[in-house]
């Protein structure tokens, strides 16, 4: 198992982090995704995205009707992102730079980064 997928299972669990994606896709309003605040996410959330070196916070997006929950923490220049889809489908084949370990943690979570 890579330390990813390995870190991710002795914090949170995997199934645990898809069923609250879908609980915070299932609360939202149509229309009108909430950003979800560093203050509203639950402490085993933020303890998985590390010390706050910034920037921290999220959303619900809903692109091409494939809703998933998009976290982000590190700096205000340069983050990583975690996109957790309620469902274990795979979504997203990795580029072959990228390598094994690095798009997706567990199906139905990826990480990435992005900057400004």
């Amino acid at each position: 198992m890579c330390p990813q997928k390995k870190f991710i299972e002795d914090r949170v669990g995997a199934e645990k982090l898809r069923g609250w994606a879908g609980e915070m896709i299932a609360a939202r309003k149509p229309g009108q995704p909430p950003p979800l605040e560093r203050e509203a996410l639950p402490d085993w959330v933020d303890d998985l995205l590390g010390p706050f070196q910034g920037v921290r916070g999220g959303g619900v997006e809903d692109y091409g009707n494939d809703p998933h929950v998009t976290l982000y923490t590190g700096g205000s220049a340069y983050h990583f992102q975690i996109r957790i889809y309620p469902s274990e489908v795979r979504r997203h084949q990795r580029p072959w730079w990228m390598g094994d370990n690095a798009a997706e943690l567990q199906p139905g979570i990826h990480l990435s980064t992005e900057g400004k």
